[in-house]
């Protein structure tokens, strides 16, 4: 997997330096547009995400038994948290 990343004409001699594979997508909610667009285009799913994050939060256990908000919320908390 090899990931696009869709950016502001400003940034796109900034992220092609740091070796990634960028295009111009304009400003936030028209680069998320565009990327939707193409990733359907082409057959393929389209994550965004930000470029500024500090982590990443997974939650590893079982599903609720029911689609409620409580049991929804019991089963995120009871979950393992994992941060990366």
């Amino acid at each position: 997997v090899v990931p696009t990343w869709y950016v502001d004409e400003d940034s796109l001699k900034d992220y092609r330096a740091l070796g990634l594979t960028a295009v111009v997508g304009g400003k936030l909610c028209e680069a998320r547009n565009r990327s939707l667009r193409d990733a359907r285009a082409k057959g393929k799913i389209c994550v965004q995400c930000s470029d500024d994050i500090s982590s990443w939060e997974y939650r590893d256990g079982p599903n609720a038994a029911e689609r409620s908000d409580d049991a929804m919320n019991a089963a995120h908390n009871a979950a393992r948290r994992l941060i990366v």
